[in-house]
């Protein structure tokens, strides 16, 4: 732009190298020639003309440059898909018009108050309550009403967990949202763009509490920060941080009478409920408890229940035989009550099962439904009511066929189990699971239609995504109990020939570490470490590039270490 500005004054004919009077208190040039006795520019002996706009064009470059740097420095570090309307969460829960009305008018009441005694709320309750459907949407209607300042949805499976990308997201968000903010917040991050990399009470500090202090004086309607899911943050001590910070600024909100509202919500787990008291002492944070005993949720779930059963019958009309008669009997409605329990997100999982358009059966899907609920199709030891949300996953997962059920629970496990001990480096994603145990793009995807009431996948990508994280801690805990005849150390066993055909490709085409890095003995203590770094650096060489998966009979085993092969083969 410099280089421009300099062509265009040499243009006219204007001396750069001296220095225009008034440049410095008026944007433009009043009758200067540069202070030339001779000329042969464009606007030669000419006078009484004005140049405007010299100043304004620096100026424009740099805030533009600013608000450049400032946008940068936080998308670097913001989570998108943590977002309100990020893809990933699409299609995201929402209550269900005729839903929790009481107790979302309840909020909005709540953020309309200027003279609450609180200004933070937390909503808990337990896995599958409804907790992220409620504060969708109150986030969808505060941004109807703009006052929607952020919102940070976390979420365990796509890696939304990191909670010092928390403040960096709510600054973005709020930069968007709030022209103010903007104004605050770009030379703040001009000046000091690490910000965003900084601990996480700085960056809750200077990212939010000092901008929004700023510009108190011109908020006029209320400013709503919602986090979601707070129990899915990674770390217990970053949870009661975030606690810690929130609450102090929300009391600071409340005697400044500002009108930022803050809704945090969570599972009740221990480091959260115990955290409350210590710096909450006198109660005066606002709570609000989901419990499947009460009568809003009861009622959710018999509304979310009639309206998708209808839902399905009207898109499967064509498998009735009799359309008037009723499906569900009001027998069969009454059982899936029952065992729903006042949880949601069973409702929801059921209804993706019974309407799965790979089946195109929803009376046959409605009937085994009814049969495991019932208990037929499960152990005896298994007590379908303890955990209603454990029973319809089981039930899920054995209707899998017995044929592909081994490799399903085998990709589950590298896709849930295995994340849990390697680097995030190491995680496999997209069709790097298929690629690893060498299935082809048909098997990989044929063994988990079966699970499409759980989770999605990406028909080109492969990627996988749970609906809810209770599916994820699900499957830990059947492989940890080997509930379906498989547990870790069977997992572990089928990965090994995988890991050591990928070894041993690596190792031939030189990119493997000498055998002399790989420390630890091979003894029974140590094998698991070992499986995961076997494992580990061969998900490392699959995703140095796209790779084709081999066959096993093209991979032989000659260059692998002799300690690698008596330990997998003593196993």
């Amino acid at each position: 732009m410099a280089a421009h500005l300099l062509k265009l004054l040499a243009f006219l004919d204007i001396d750069t190298t001296r220095q225009a009077p008034s440049v410095t208190s008026s944007s433009a040039i009043v009758g200067y020639t540069g202070g030339r006795q001779e000329s042969s520019g464009l606007f030669n002996h000419s006078s009484n003309f004005i140049i405007s706009g010299s100043t304004i064009v620096n100026q424009v470059t740099q805030t533009s440059t600013g608000n450049e740097t400032a946008i940068n420095r936080l998308a670097e570090r913001a989570l998108p898909n943590a977002f309100l309307d990020s893809a990933i969460r699409y299609p995201p829960p929402r209550c269900h018009p005729e839903t929790r009305v009481e107790l979302r008018n309840s909020i909005i009441q709540w953020i309309l108050d200027r003279d609450r005694t609180s200004n933070l709320l937390w909503l808990y309750g337990p896995a599958g309550i409804g907790k992220s459907a409620v504060l969708q949407t109150i986030a969808e209607h505060c941004k109807e009403q703009n006052w929607l300042g952020a919102a940070f949805f976390f979420y365990r499976p796509t890696q939304c967990d990191d909670p010092h990308r928390v403040c960096p997201s709510i600054a973005y968000q709020l930069r968007a949202s709030c022209p103010a903010y903007q104004k605050v917040i770009d030379p703040i991050l001009v000046n000091d763009p690490f910000i965003p990399h900084k601990a996480l009470a700085v960056q809750f500090q200077t990212l939010i509490v000092a901008p929004l202090i700023t510009i108190s004086s011109q908020m006029m309607q209320p400013i709503v920060i919602i986090i979601d899911a707070l129990d899915e943050c990674s770390g217990d001590r970053a949870q009661q941080e975030i606690i810690s910070l929130v609450f102090a600024f929300a009391n600071k909100c409340r005697d400044q009478k500002l009108p930022i509202a803050w809704i945090i919500s969570s599972r009740p787990e221990w480091q959260i409920v115990s955290h409350f008291p210590r710096i909450d002492p006198s109660s005066t944070c606002r709570r609000e408890k989901l419990d499947v005993a009460d009568k809003q949720s009861q009622e959710a779930v018999h509304i979310f229940l009639r309206d998708g059963l209808k839902d399905i019958r009207d898109k499967f009309s064509y498998v009735f035989m009799e359309p008037q008669a009723p499906w569900p009997t009001e027998d069969q409605l009454l059982v899936i009550e029952m065992k729903a329990d006042g949880l949601p997100l069973f409702a929801e999982t059921l209804l993706r099962f019974i309407g799965d358009d790979s089946i195109g059966n929803p009376v046959g899907q409605l009937e085994f439904c009814l049969e495991f609920l019932r208990g037929n199709c499960l152990p005896i030891e298994v007590n379908p009511v303890a955990n209603p949300l454990a029973s319809l996953y089981r039930g899920i997962l054995r209707n899998v066929n017995s044929r592909i059920l081994p490799t399903t629970l085998q990709v589950l496990y590298l896709r849930v189990v295995a994340r849990s001990f390697l680097p995030v480096k190491f995680h496999l994603k997209k069709n790097m699971t298929a690629n690893f145990i060498h299935l082809d793009r048909a098997l990989y995807l044929s063994c988990l239609r079966p699970l499409h009431s759980v989770l999605s996948v990406d028909s080109i990508s492969g990627e996988i995504s749970f609906y809810h994280t209770s599916f994820e801690d699900f499957i830990k805990d059947i492989f940890r109990s080997g509930e379906f005849g498989l547990t870790e150390c069977d997992m572990l066993e089928k990965a090994k020939p995988h890991a050591l055909q990928w070894y041993e490709l690596r190792k031939r085409e030189g990119q493997w570490p000498e055998e002399d890095n790989i420390r630890g003995e091979f003894g029974v203590p140590t094998l698991y470490p070992l499986v995961y770094e076997l494992i580990g650096n061969t998900i490392q060489y699959i995703s140095l590039g796209p790779v084709k998966a081999r066959a096993p009979h093209m991979l032989r085993f000659g260059n692998v270490p002799s300690p690698f092969l008596n330990t997998f083969g003593s196993w």
